[in-house]
């Protein structure tokens, strides 16, 4: 077994797509399948399906994602006892893309330069498979966004605060010209998001459909990038959360006119209940509290305090 094969089969079940796990790792999509299909010879199991849009992982490759991530980890510690390297203190953190490189940008930048000796792995995945990275050990915290102010089951939580999601388009966008803009004016429009089971995707398009109304067309690059990218070239609407306003203003995507408060969404910190070992989680849990609390004075016009904190110390 290569250790190259095990990183791959890594990278694909978080992103279940041979084009942008191939993208992460450098490597020809063709590598990739090769990757796959001799970790399935040795393991004698068929990994992968395809589903609809995306890769699935098989019952299979769902009991050995565990086994291959503690593989790895166990390999890279070898390597660093053998150069003689000292181990660096560290935290991995899980969550969609849009959520750690946008909305909580900030947030995680504080925290590395509040505690430098630490190192952060960030593994991103669709939203709704944020609860599945701390199942599956490939994360000790995850950032996850719910439509109810209630947490997964099994799971710990920290319930940051409530955002408003803003329907939001590029510059020179002629809907930024409006006073004001309703659903009608939405449905004129492309929407390009991430991923089709995004929860702001899916009360977007339930919205949509309890007023009669469906989006021009809709598409799902994936990569954060590429959405910004296909916005741009169709004049599309995206679906950006309110901490991630500043970010996406920077490059240029803003806010429209919208003032429906349908489109509201809770920001959880998850952890598992057996967490505590790793010191640097519970000042996570301390750190983004305290940063949610001070976003939530600063703009409350457009984030909601929680109405409880379901929180217990990991430390």
């Amino acid at each position: 077994m290569d250790t190259r094969q095990l990183q791959t089969f890594i990278t694909l079940a978080q992103c279940r797509n041979y084009q942008r796990a191939a993208e992460q790792l450098h490597y020809a999509p063709s590598s990739l399948f090769k990757h796959i299909q001799l970790l399935e010879e040795e393991l004698g199991a068929v990994l992968f399906i395809k589903n609809a849009r995306q890769l699935e992982l098989t019952a299979e490759g769902q009991r050995f994602l565990p086994h291959a991530q503690r593989l790895l980890d166990e390999w890279e510690a070898v390597l660093d006892h053998v150069r003689g390297q000292q181990s660096v203190p560290a935290l991995s953190i899980g969550g969609c893309e849009l959520n750690l490189s946008f909305a909580l940008r900030d947030m995680l930048q504080q925290y590395v330069a509040a505690y430098p000796d630490v190192r952060l792995n960030v593994t991103t995945s669709p939203n709704a498979d944020a609860p599945g990275l701390l199942r599956h050990d490939q994360a000790e915290l995850c950032f996850y966004y719910s439509h109810t102010a209630r947490k997964p089951s099994g799971l710990q939580a920290l319930l940051l605060c409530g955002e408003t999601v803003t329907p939001s388009v590029p510059e020179g966008h002629p809907l930024l010209e409006r006073e004001s803009v309703g659903w009608a004016d939405l449905a004129a429009c492309p929407v390009v998001h991430p991923h089709d089971s995004c929860v702001f995707f899916e009360t977007f398009m339930q919205q949509m459909k309890a007023r009669g109304l469906a989006p021009a067309r809709v598409s799902f690059p994936g990569n954060m990038l590429l959405v910004i990218e296909g916005a741009r070239r169709e004049q599309g609407v995206m679906l950006v959360p309110s901490l991630a306003r500043k970010s996406m203003e920077e490059i240029g995507i803003r806010p429209l006119p919208f003032e429906d408060d349908a489109l509201r969404f809770w920001e959880f910190l998850l952890y598992r209940r057996d967490a505590g070992a790793n010191p640097y989680l519970g000042l996570m849990l301390h750190f983004a509290a305290r940063y949610a609390d001070a976003q939530i004075a600063a703009h409350p016009e457009f984030l909601k305090a929680p109405p409880r904190r379901e929180y217990r110390s990991a430390q």
